[in-house]
């Protein structure tokens, strides 16, 4: 094989993906995998599997949960990973409702530290000063508790 060529085979690697695997749904029935974005969450211990490989999630599975669901029928492990499911998708929800007013308390937040800031260079007073001092904290105070 010519120099060029060697070089151009060691420097080019495989790469995950673009492979263009996809996730399979019996898998989660058998490995308690299920799809979450672009990786294989599992539903035993939230850990996750960056490729869509069966050979990947299994060997994670039987590293870590066979001695436990080694057992278990088909039956029992639809059950169960239907019941795993419920649970993921309920806490996935309890995050979704918590979200947007964790973020609108954040940007009152911000907008407090602002209001803060032009007070500063405004009046141009030391920070030290405790009449300019009650002004800092009822200007974030007034910003931050405002019912919008």
């Amino acid at each position: 094989m010519p120099k060029d060529q060697k070089q151009r085979a060691a420097t080019s690697f495989r790469k995950v993906d673009l492979e263009r695997r996809v996730f399979n749904p019996k898998w989660t029935d058998d490995l308690f995998f299920v799809q979450s974005g672009h990786k294989a969450l599992c539903l035993l211990c939230n850990d996750t599997n960056s490729t869509f490989k069966r050979s990947n999630l299994k060997g994670h599975f039987d590293a870590k949960h066979a001695h436990t669901y080694r057992d278990y029928t088909a039956d029992e492990r639809k059950t169960e990973s239907v019941r795993l499911q419920s649970w993921l998708d309920q806490q996935s929800s309890l995050f979704k409702t918590q979200a947007p007013k964790a973020s609108e308390a954040a940007e009152r937040r911000i907008r407090a530290s602002y209001e803060v800031s032009l007070l500063i260079s405004k009046k141009m007073h030391p920070s030290t000063d405790a009449d300019f001092g009650m002004d800092f904290i009822f200007a974030a105070v007034d910003v931050i508790y405002t019912e919008h």
